[in-house]
């Protein structure tokens, strides 16, 4: 993209140019006991270079020395990661579903069975309590209630139904707790038996920082490392603790690709890697140190307002957006960032279903109660009450 820029200003303002690396390796940045620079600010600054391409991140430190063209884009630094190995697939029909709703289902089947029984056993309307000629032990045995309460949750459903209306209530609730949650099961699991889930366990600095296997690589010289020597606290005085700085021509990343290696720098650089090596690398969802970039000309330059001209020019035809399109562009490569990934269905999204449930567990406990005003205090016969 910078060389069609310089192409484009070669063709508008006439001249011609070469184009070199600077001579220390260095983009710019202070020297100790200098009044100037290193890298191509040094250069711009001796009157070695006219422009300096980079483009560059506009600092304050660099704008006392040089003067900056008009800001090409907005520039962040971000994260390029070697991509981890896709999860096993082994468990993989376990997955719709997170460990604190399977330890919920459990819990919720003991409960049910508990209460239903408590109901039944206590319950004067019970058919068994009634003596009635069709009841069977069964409607009072806690096993049975277990069994009966696992057959439900199979979609096997169960040898005996409990006759008085309070352990039915309970029942019934449990019946509709077994429907939503196995159809919210059905639905997450083809999403996680049909696509690659990869666990990316680094996602911000802070992920960064909290571990010591993968550590932060940095360019010498560049605004991100001199930023981060200068830091007295914080997460970018943690990274520094751990850097490791990289000469200005190391690579990073390397090939084949480091393991423990983390690169940070522009983001556009590392989009570009990211995306011609989605198979080997990722990008972290965070970027930090957004700043606006620029060509870099010498100070008080007499060329620097044509540059400015054009350069505003540029960005109203578009034609800027239509460069980064080009370099930029996703249309040949495969996508950036994270696979496809499925989410487990949370006990914060199916927590409702298990609340709902106790709460009618409560209605089994009322409806108990005015069964036994009916027939203790009311002394009515369990037949003859309205509802039976």
């Amino acid at each position: 993209m910078t060389l069609s820029i310089l192409e484009y200003f070669s063709t508008q303002l006439d001249f011609r140019f070469l184009t070199k690396d600077s001579t220390d390796g260095n983009w710019g940045s202070p020297e100790v006991n200098s009044t100037y620079f290193n890298g191509c600010v040094g250069e711009l600054q001796r009157g070695e270079v006219s422009v300096a391409a980079g483009p560059f991140t506009i600092t304050a430190a660099r704008d006392e020395v040089i003067d900056f063209s008009v800001p090409l884009f907005e520039e962040s630094n971000a994260i390029l990661l070697p991509r981890p190995a896709p999860e096993s697939k082994l468990w993989r029909v376990f997955s719709p579903f997170t460990m604190s709703v399977w330890l919920s289902i459990v819990a919720a089947l003991f409960v049910t069975t508990f209460a239903t029984w408590v109901l039944a056993y206590f319950s004067p309307f019970t058919a068994y309590n009634l003596n009635l000629e069709f009841a069977i032990a069964d409607e009072v045995w806690l096993q049975e209630y277990l069994w009966s309460a696992i057959g439900s949750f199979l979609q096997q459903g169960q040898d005996f139904y409990p006759f008085a209306m309070s352990s039915r209530t309970a029942m019934a609730f449990w019946w509709l707790l077994s429907v939503i949650i196995c159809g919210a099961f059905n639905g997450d699991l083809t999403a996680h038996l049909t696509v690659t889930v990869t666990h990316y366990p680094i996602k911000t600095l802070d992920d960064l920082t909290g571990q010591t296997e993968i550590r932060p690589y940095v360019i010498a010289g560049t605004s991100l490392h001199t930023l981060l020597l200068n830091a007295e606290s914080g997460v970018y005085k943690k990274i520094t603790e751990s850097m490791v700085e990289l000469g200005p021509y190391d690579d990073c990343p390397t090939d084949p690709p480091n393991p423990n290696q983390a690169c940070l720098t522009d983001y556009t650089y590392l989009l570009n890697i990211a995306r011609k090596n989605c198979t080997q690398f990722y990008l972290a969802e965070e970027l930090f140190l957004t700043a606006p970039i620029a060509l870099m000309l010498p100070d008080d330059a007499f060329y620097a307002e044509l540059f400015n001209f054009h350069m505003q020019k540029l960005h109203e035809t578009g034609q800027l957006q239509r460069w980064f399109q080009l370099y930029w562009s996703s249309d040949s490569v495969c996508s950036v960032g994270s696979s496809a990934e499925t989410d487990a269905i949370s006990l914060e999204s199916a927590g409702g279903c298990f609340i709902a449930t106790l709460c009618f567990y409560g209605l089994g406990l009322l409806i108990l109660l005015l069964e036994l005003v009916w027939t203790k205090l009311a002394k009515r016969q369990p037949l003859d009450c309205f509802f039976y």
